[in-house]
């Protein structure tokens, strides 16, 4: 996985933010989410079957930007 972000401080007061994030946009799950999920199709007991475990994945290629001003 690989993040690109920067920031730009425009004057004493401005700055602007901006990152892309999860540059590849590959699938990844965060452990903590997925450590008690188990395979099976009841769902209703946090089972997920080989394609349903799909949900658990973390957001592809996103974007962020921000402004920031200070006073």
């Amino acid at each position: 996985m690989l993040d690109l972000f920067g920031s730009y401080r425009v004057n004493d007061h401005l700055r602007i933010n901006a990152g892309v994030y999860n540059l590849t946009d590959e699938r990844y799950y965060q452990w903590a989410r997925i450590r008690n999920v188990s395979r099976g199709d009841f769902y209703l007991y946090g089972y997920a079957t080989d394609d349903g475990i799909g949900r658990y994945s973390e957001p592809g290629r996103n974007y962020r930007v921000s402004v920031s001003w200070s006073f």
